[in-house]
């Protein structure tokens, strides 16, 4: 379907739900509900044609997954996907095909709704051959007024396992101790 530019109403609407939606899942910090996130994976390599993984291996946060990817053995998925699956760009993208596909006209594509369900399922993950390694979502995040991640005296992303991000006004910035200032 060709478009002449400009939006219809109910596609505004449309985008700006999309664009609601797709904030809400990249800054939550709820726990991950495991055994939909496992299936929602799963679901992503059935849909581009692979053999879903034998093993699912849980950390608590992206540290904790790139240290499990490491530990594991032979033929690695990742290295031809692009390593891991960030949540934050690959919302952008599949946000992006979410919002443009029903303007354009295209077809459904159950690789990329698959992706995405995924993508809103779990933390950063990683596809392996015969193991996945999925993490959970941070346990805090915080933002400035325009939303740029920012906390004073504290991390502005927490892990269950402790592993943190300091930012200041989306500018990272490494840990500082008590009494020390910027």
């Amino acid at each position: 379907m060709m478009h002449d530019g400009a939006l219809t109403a109910d596609q505004l609407t449309h985008i700006q739900g999309v664009r609601d939606d797709w904030m809400r899942v990249g800054v939550s910090t709820e726990r991950c509900d495991r055994p939909a996130a496992e299936a929602a994976v799963r679901a992503v390599y059935t849909a581009a044609g692979l053999v879903a993984p034998t093993w699912v291996v849980w950390a608590d946060s992206p540290l904790g997954g790139a240290r499990a990817v490491l530990d594991q053995p032979g033929d690695r998925l990742w290295d031809e996907v692009g390593g891991h699956l960030c949540p934050w760009r690959d919302a952008y993208w599949l946000a992006y095909h979410q919002v443009a596909r029903p303007i354009a006209g295209l077809p459904p594509s159950p690789q990329l709704d698959a992706l995405a369900a995924a993508t809103r399922a779990v933390g950063w993950w990683w596809p392996m051959r015969d193991v996945a390694v999925l993490t959970d979502r941070p346990t805090q995040l915080h933002r400035d007024e325009q939303g740029r991640l920012h906390r004073e005296g504290g991390p502005a992303v927490a892990y269950a396992d402790g592993w943190a991000l300091h930012y200041r006004h989306g500018t990272p910035h490494p840990a500082l101790t008590a009494g020390e200032t910027l």
